[in-house]
């Protein structure tokens, strides 16, 4: 179902040669209404891509990492391409901006990215990977510019093109040999979560700054995934009726809410997946990758 998705996410994003620019009227009047626009009318849902196309380059720094290792990683170089839709539309406060992003993305991590040089005695990895992804955020309107800070999540397949290490090791294989050679360079089906800020300088480019905890499932066991991602949406869908109840009662106050519980709840449930990655099923330990990055969003 999860591999069908995305190949419905790929022709959407490649066979709508018209975008939608008519904003949908938004309405609050009642909290059924409220769900029915997130769960039955959602854009996962009905694959309806709004707004304008954006393309958004980042770059930045990478801490990989597995709990049952014993030897650390280096940090390695990032790059990042997102291609997509964008919907920013004012609120009828008329200070505050909403925006909804849909987006396909490729990823390169690689330790040429970074100008010092490795440690002796730390893996070396390089990464591919490529998914799809949904950023949302609440945001302070200033003149013709804003500010928005926004919640991301996505799903992705990465690839382990390459690992070595330049020290001296024992010529035994260890269980981090085994795990490094399971994973190999198939693509492994992942989870990633980001926060961050976006400076909105004009209406077709803007300045960000985010930080990226993903997770690599060394095993897609379906069941344990779909009941720990039911939990996770469920916890998410509450924490999203909390925030749609403050935007009534105190606009002001909503895009620190926002920003502040959406990406505290992901991050802590991106914890408790470091040791079992399908938690709260006990599950083996995924690979982790938390990325500091900044990039630039054109808009059309």
């Amino acid at each position: 179902m999860l591999k069908r998705s995305a190949v419905l996410l790929l022709i959407a994003f490649f066979t709508a040669s018209i975008p939608q620019y008519a904003q949908e009227e938004k309405t609050n009047n009642d909290d059924e209404e409220f769900f029915w626009d997130r769960w039955g009318k959602s854009d996962w849902f009905s694959w309806k891509l709004r707004g304008n196309p954006f393309i958004e380059i980042s770059y930045g720094f990478s801490q990989t990492s597995h709990n049952s290792f014993d030897t650390k990683f280096n940090d390695l170089g990032f790059g990042e391409a997102k291609f997509g839709y964008r919907d920013i539309y004012e609120d009828d406060t008329e200070y505050l901006l909403t925006m909804d992003e849909d987006y396909i993305s490729f990823s390169m991590l690689k330790k040429d990215f970074l100008s010092k040089g490795p440690s002796l005695s730390k893996w070396n990895a390089e990464f591919l990977r490529f998914g799809f992804g949904n950023s949302d955020g609440i945001g302070y309107k200033i003149g013709v510019a804003g500010i928005i800070p926004y919640y991301s999540g996505g799903f992705g397949w990465t690839s382990l093109r390459k690992i070595e290490y330049n020290g001296i090791r024992a010529a035994v294989v260890t269980p981090e040999d085994e795990m490094l050679a399971y994973i190999g360079d198939d693509f492994r089906f992942g989870r990633n979560v980001e926060g961050g800020v976006k400076f909105e300088l004009a209406s077709t480019i803007s300045l960000n700054a985010g930080y990226e905890a993903s997770v690599i499932f060394p095993r897609y066991m379906f069941w344990y995934w779909a009941g720990s991602a039911l939990i996770e949406e469920a916890g998410m869908g509450i924490v999203d009726h909390f925030i749609h109840k403050i935007k009534r009662s105190s606009p002001a106050a909503a895009p620190v809410v926002n920003f502040v519980l959406k990406n505290a709840y992901a991050y802590v449930f991106y914890l408790l997946k470091k040791d079992r990655m399908n938690w709260p099923f006990e599950t083996a330990a995924p690979m982790t990758i938390e990325t500091f990055k900044l990039g630039l969003t054109f808009t059309f």
